[in-house]
């Protein structure tokens, strides 16, 4: 999504009092004045830049359901599962430094104005799609399945590489290391907790491994 701009312009019109224009579409207004059965004006009172984490509040407040100028595009469940530096490495362009197709700097820098958050901008996308996650997760399947992180590196990855994260609803971790072992065969598993949270998981495991060496 480029710039948004949000341009207020008044409209003037002379008509017969018997043409009521109450209520009337913009377009049929255009019309009405087009066609010669009133004549009228237009002025652009104002013109601004709507600052990306305030489109949605402008497109809700016009009747739209916030989506208008989504690209449609969906979250690749991957990015659910990977740090700030994953993320800068898969999104950045040999022309220069890329951003997350979901999360633009637009609303980054919006956040950071508004004093809403300190982070650099991939530790803020990480942090948005861990918020995002709940809305991605299908339904449970029963009551028995519960929300498990599984931290694991893809199989032709080196041993010291950061793990990436696969979420899922399972009975038991055998059953939650099945499942990742299913979606990237040949992948090594590194940990698997219950919960939600990749940074959670990567934080009991890191803990762990300190305690371990």
């Amino acid at each position: 999504m480029g710039q948004i701009k949000k341009t207020i312009i008044q409209v003037t019109v002379l008509h017969r009092n018997e043409d009521s224009l109450d209520g009337i579409s913009l377009g049929r207004l255009g019309e009405y004045i087009d066609d010669g059965a009133g004549i009228g004006q237009s002025e652009v009172i104002s013109s601004e830049d709507v600052p990306g984490g305030q489109v949605k509040q402008e497109l809700l407040a016009l009747g739209n359901d916030g989506s208008f100028f989504g690209d449609g595009e969906a979250i690749d469940k991957e990015d659910f599962g990977m740090t700030a530096e994953q993320l800068r490495v898969k999104y950045d362009t040999d022309e220069g430094w890329g951003e997350h197709p979901e999360f633009p700097m637009e609303d980054w820098k919006f956040e950071v104005g508004e004093g809403n958050t300190r982070l650099g901008y991939w530790a803020w996308v990480e942090g948005q799609l861990d918020m995002k996650r709940d809305e991605y997760a299908g339904p449970a399947e029963s009551d028995s399945l519960e929300p498990w992180v599984v931290l694991y590196r893809d199989a032709d990855a080196p041993p010291l590489d950061e793990p990436l994260a696969f979420t899922c609803m399972a009975e038991s971790i055998g059953h939650a290391d099945e499942q990742c072992e299913n979606a990237y065969p040949g992948c090594s598993i590194v940990w698997s907790s219950r919960g939600t949270s990749p940074t959670a998981t990567r934080e009991a495991w890191k803990s762990d491994r300190a305690n371990r060496s």
